[in-house]
């Protein structure tokens, strides 16, 4: 195939997955559903919220939630370091 193809087509069922790891175990995501992956700003936290929800930001006048993905999906917390954030789009 060269290069200068276009990968996906339609009807070919294929898919393209974004893959990320979380305490050893792998994940994934369509790439469709993606919409932008970017480094998070400081998140403000939300009282009351439910614990997987660290708070929220503000990047370029959308209001996103940051989620802890790991503790959402083990019950454990990690280490707190700079994470990227995926903004996805249903």
């Amino acid at each position: 195939m060269a290069e200068t193809e276009i990968l996906l087509e339609s009807g070919t069922n294929e898919i393209e997955i974004m893959e990320f790891t979380i305490y050893g175990e792998l994940y994934g995501i369509n790439v469709a559903k993606v919409r932008e992956i970017m480094m998070s700003d400081k998140v403000k936290p939300i009282p009351h919220a439910h614990p997987a929800v660290e708070g929220i930001f503000k990047p370029r006048d959308l209001l996103l939630t940051v989620i802890d993905l790991p503790y959402y999906l083990t019950g454990s917390k990690g280490e707190t370091r700079q994470r990227s954030v995926y903004y996805h789009q249903f």
